[in-house]
């Protein structure tokens, strides 16, 4: 996707920007041998829409926290993130977040009003952008 002439057309700059990239695998065999880790890294609801086995669970869970590695990035890395703050959900292919406590009390206090997301998995590995869009109204 041509993101200057497409998704981020009239939007007048940007906040921050986020990208990180995953292993499928190494994220499978990290949470297989910290059981607890996935209950530190998302919502309850996160976890409720992943399949609970299955090939497609991996890479769905891969691509959510690289989802958020990515929003904590554009946000800066504020002290005191946590992982449940940025909650991801998907419908179809399209990721979405929503954010809370700390996180969206930074993220608001940087002026973001929206975010533009893209999550690719290919060959074992995710891919993760996000894109932190300011309120141009406000500005």
């Amino acid at each position: 996707m041509n993101l200057l002439g497409g998704a981020l057309a009239g939007i007048g700059g940007l906040v921050g920007v986020g990208v990180d990239l995953a292993e499928v695998g190494r994220f499978r065999a990290l949470a297989e041998r910290t059981p607890e880790l996935l209950e530190r890294m998302f919502r309850a609801e996160e976890l409720a829409a992943v399949p609970a086995d299955g090939p497609g669970r991996w890479r769905l869970l891969a691509a959510r926290f690289a989802l958020k590695e990515a929003v904590a990035k554009a946000l800066g890395a504020p002290p005191g993130l946590d992982w449940r703050d940025c909650a991801v959900s998907c419908a179809g292919s399209a990721f979405s977040i929503r954010l809370l406590g700390p996180a969206a009390e930074h993220a608001a206090a940087l002026g973001i009003a929206d975010w533009r997301l893209s999550v690719d998995v290919e060959a074992g590995r995710v891919v993760a952008v996000a894109l932190a869009v300011p309120d141009i109204a406000a500005g």
